[in-house]
């Protein structure tokens, strides 16, 4: 039996636990899912991720809920997805994503075909963020469920989602109210 499964969250693991994990990705052909929620991964993790994402065929979920990579651990993972082939999940949800991270999303958006959730509330994205984001939702063919929730993304940012609808046929879910009133 190999391992398909590894959560390592809300265990402190940190750039140096993360880093040692990102290398066996490197190598590894089984784990499907990774969860590090809450770990304070920081950036320098963000990248080792990264560039285990790069080569890694395998990986299918990453989940860095509240890992503090900021917006260039984002813009390093943004990155690996513009050519990877098998990715279909990403949370970042609360990593202070920002203007750079959220463009680098959205180019890969536009290039990356596995890609299927993508869950950034709380992430601080703005109404600038969320326009990058429905610009490449134009494009996308394969995003099917997308969670912006808590952004702060105005009237502006749910008109220019309410564009890319016009045209956008694989999204089924779509969350961008308060997360206090999910339903």
């Amino acid at each position: 039996m190999t391992l398909q499964y590894l959560s390592l969250s809300f265990n402190n693991i940190g750039n140096e636990g993360v880093t040692a994990i990102a290398k066996a990705l490197e190598m590894n052909r089984t784990l499907e899912v990774l969860r590090v929620r809450n770990d304070n991964i920081g950036r320098e993790g963000a990248l080792a991720i990264a560039k285990a994402l790069e080569t890694n065929q395998a990986l299918q979920t990453l989940d860095l809920y509240a890992c503090n990579i900021g917006s260039d651990g984002v813009v390093a993972i943004a990155k690996a997805l513009e050519t990877n082939r098998i990715f279909q999940s990403l949370d970042l949800v609360e990593n202070n994503v920002e203007r750079e991270g959220t463009a680098a999303i959205a180019k890969a958006l536009q290039t990356n075909m596995t890609l299927q959730k993508l869950y950034l509330y709380d992430s601080n994205i703005g109404c600038e963020g969320v326009t990058a984001i429905a610009e490449a939702l134009e494009r996308n063919r394969t995003l099917q469920e997308e969670y912006l929730c808590d952004n702060n993304i105005g009237s502006e940012g749910v008109a220019a989602i309410a564009e890319a609808l016009k045209t956008n046929r694989t999204l089924h879910k779509l969350t961008i109210s308060n997360k206090k009133h999910w339903e």
